[in-house]
């Protein structure tokens, strides 16, 4: 909730955690917000200042009815999000007079990357995995460690387990045993990987 002005506005768009951006991302993109622009704050900055300047010059502290007007004449719908200092501007299809000459970019090509998470849309569906880098230095460190980890960590990673982190989890898992068993180790079992994600409360 803020407020303009003596007005309170019920627009949310501060996200408490990082599974809850991803999880208002993601709604977002399989409601057609599929253009958007990342930025990030400085310490700094006056927080609630921006929030209010970005509200304000997208049009969000119109009421619902005003912005389904717009929609209605060809507009984009906008959405606003943060977490912490880091933000995203999701739009629709559509022309909006603040995005003239902006290059919005478009999750269909260009992967939203938050906190280590990679979010995308392809063929129509999102898909939400551990960007590949990131994934790549947790393999090797896995790989480097199976003799001591403990089936706990695998419980412990801090990522939601979205259809493609799930595959990427049996392959952290499928890695560590294949060296467990080349030194005789006891294999760490399935039932180890957290394969439910765990829906948050996104705002206040």
């Amino acid at each position: 909730m803020i407020r303009f002005l003596g007005k309170r506005m019920d627009y949310r768009f501060e996200a408490t955690s990082i599974a809850g951006f991803v999880q208002q991302a993601v709604t977002y993109y399989r409601h057609g917000y599929h253009f958007y622009a990342p930025g990030t704050l400085t310490e700094r900055c006056d927080v609630h200042a921006v929030d209010r300047a970005i509200i304000s010059r997208y049009g969000l502290d119109l009421s619902k009815y005003q912005r389904y007007r717009r929609y209605q004449k060809g507009e984009a719908k906008v959405q606003y999000l943060r977490h912490g200092l880091v933000f995203a501007i999701f739009a629709t299809k559509g022309r909006h007079e603040v995005f003239s000459g902006e290059a919005l970019d478009d999750v269909r090509t260009r992967p939203l990357r938050f906190a280590g998470y990679s979010i995308a849309v392809r063929n129509g569906r999102v898909s939400v995995r551990i960007e590949e880098k990131q994934f790549r230095v947790l393999l090797e460190v896995f790989k480097e460690n199976a003799g001591s980890i403990s089936p706990g960590v695998f419980a412990a990673l801090p990522f939601e387990a979205y259809e493609p982190i799930r595959r990427q989890f049996f392959r952290l898992l499928s890695a560590v045993n294949d060296e467990r068993s080349a030194r005789g180790l006891p294999l760490i079992p399935w039932s180890a990987l957290r394969l439910r994600r765990r829906p948050v409360k996104v705002f206040e």
